[in-house]
């Protein structure tokens, strides 16, 4: 078991250093490196007023936590839904808490379906939006880590073992708050990461990433539009 270490390092040097040196999957120690946030942004606030930090990474600049906002851009508040038939029924934004329990976004932001983050009322941020999948390839190119992409931009914390190569090597901070099926069901924390993005795929899917606690590949899905699943916001 590796011993806690906190590196005061650049960006870069931190990067190389996590490469060259060898990992060790049963860490639990968060590696503390030092991240640029976005220029002028390093703090940022839905309608809500819950306060995110934020990450450059590239040429694009992302929100570090999930996206937890209960209320759209204009102030409209987006309708929890707990009950499976409804959540199943709905056409409408939505969201849910993980099992149903508020306490769960704190660490973990909320699960929305795809509606809510298609509404013309806004979901992310005034400056901000859900990023396409063309966005969401754009950061995996840039961290050009053949199939390891999904380890570099794991957290090190809030995943169940193995977490395999998690280094959280950009920031980025992502954390397996699992999914909540069409059918209304909970599953995955700990074990999934999913995030939506805001591009079609195949009729009534769209397409999504997905982080395993048992692989450092980052999966393109396409899930059906009343998937429950977290928010990363970009900067526009």
């Amino acid at each position: 078991m590796a011993t806690s270490n906190t590196l005061t390092r650049t960006f870069f040097g931190a990067l190389a250093l996590l490469i060259l040196g060898s990992t060790t999957s049963c860490r639990k120690e968060t590696v503390q490196l030092v991240y640029k946030p976005c220029p002028g942004a390093e703090i940022v606030r839905d309608v809500d007023q819950n306060a995110y930090p934020t990450v450059q990474i590239g040429d694009q600049c992302w929100l570090r936590e999930n996206l937890r906002t209960s209320t759209y851009r204009n102030g409209d508040a987006i309708p929890v839904i707990e009950e499976d038939s409804l959540w199943l029924s709905t056409s409408a934004g939505a969201f849910a808490y993980y099992t149903n329990d508020p306490d769960q976004d704190t660490l973990e932001g909320m699960l929305y379906n795809h509606f809510a983050l298609s509404d013309n009322r806004g979901l992310c941020p005034t400056g901000w939006h859900v990023p396409s999948d063309a966005e969401w390839t754009t950061l995996q190119e840039y961290i050009s880590r053949g199939d390891k992409e999904g380890g570099a931009l794991k957290d090190t914390l809030e995943w169940d073992f193995p977490n395999v190569g998690a280094a959280n090597l950009m920031g980025f901070r992502a954390r397996a708050a699992g999914f909540r099926a069409a059918t209304g069901g909970f599953g995955g924390q700990g074990i999934h990461g999913f995030w939506w993005s805001t591009s079609p795929a195949e009729p009534g899917k769209a397409w999504s990433r997905q982080l395993n606690y048992a692989s450092t590949s980052m999966f393109r899905n396409a899930n059906f539009l009343l998937f429950g699943m977290s928010v990363r916001c970009l900067k526009d």
